[in-house]
């Protein structure tokens, strides 16, 4: 009765262990994908494309359109991998489209506009296409064991855009000079293209109060460890005293600036 008793009780305990851990690995899993969609939010897309990645091969990826949503929407604003994204999102119309759980926070998300502005075409060439879930996976995992292997070959997955090494000196009364040393990985693209540069700096000027003002001179940038000179304009009818300088990367596409995808603030004192 004692040895019966025992067995009971060791398998009872074996048992509770194994839920707590199960439950302790979904917790962590949880915390790990609202920090990637809060990176996600903040445009932080080459960061936590390799992350996002890594998520994907260690979870069941037909239970999880977030993941596959933010993982084709990051690949899109990551020029090198469109031609993926593009791939990559056909294979998830074939799973989801005619599904209910196209939601991402909140909405439910239109694949096939989202191909169509990102791909040229919409949903015409998928009509009546459906994966199984085992091939989709398979097309997916293969697409992304590739995106890994280029990054990790190219060194793109370890190193990091920065900006570092700041200098400034005021040159006349509505004139400062910047100076950084930065690192530009390539991940938002090559930086010119025959006559036509697509990534540059600027360097904005912060009064005490963290409002911008001023202009700058736009700066084109290249791939790799650098320096670079910018310039920033003080208004004329600007009275409040300047107390620091966000410096930042941009992207240009068909003459238009887009958001700044890296950028840093930099306190800044006149002597």
């Amino acid at each position: 009765m004692t040895i019966r008793l025992c067995r009971v009780m060791c398998r009872a305990i074996s048992l509770l262990i194994a839920i707590t851990c199960y439950s302790n690995i979904n917790s962590v899993k949880a915390d790990d994908l609202q920090e990637l969609k809060q990176k996600w939010r903040n445009r932080q897309y080459n960061e936590i494309l390799q992350p996002l990645i890594n998520y994907w091969m260690n979870t069941k990826p037909s239970d999880n359109f977030e993941v596959d949503y933010m993982i084709v929407t990051t690949l899109f604003y990551l020029p090198d991998y469109k031609e993926d994204g593009c791939d990559f999102l056909k294979t998830m119309v074939g799973l989801y489209e005619s599904s209910r759980s196209r939601i991402f926070d909140g909405r439910t998300q239109d694949l096939c506009k989202l191909r169509k502005r990102n791909c040229g075409n919409g949903c015409g060439d998928t009509a009546g296409v459906s994966y199984d879930k085992a091939d989709g996976d398979k097309t997916r995992k293969d697409i992304l064991q590739s995106i890994r292997s280029r990054r990790e070959s190219s060194g793109t997955g370890h190193r990091k855009n920065d900006i570092r090494g700041f200098r400034a000196e005021r040159v006349s009364r509505n004139l400062i000079r910047v100076t950084v040393d930065y690192t530009y990985t390539g991940d938002m693209g090559k930086s010119n293209r025959g006559n036509t540069h697509f990534i540059y700096m600027g360097a904005r000027l912060l009064t005490k109060d963290g409002r911008e003002t001023g202009g700058y001179n736009p700066t084109p940038i290249w791939e790799g460890d650098n320096t670079v000179t910018l310039e920033s304009y003080i208004d004329a009818s600007e009275r409040a005293p300047i107390g620091g300088i966000m410096v930042f990367m941009y992207q240009v596409i068909n003459h238009v600036g887009k958001e700044s995808f890296y950028s840093i603030k930099f306190r800044y004192n006149e002597k």
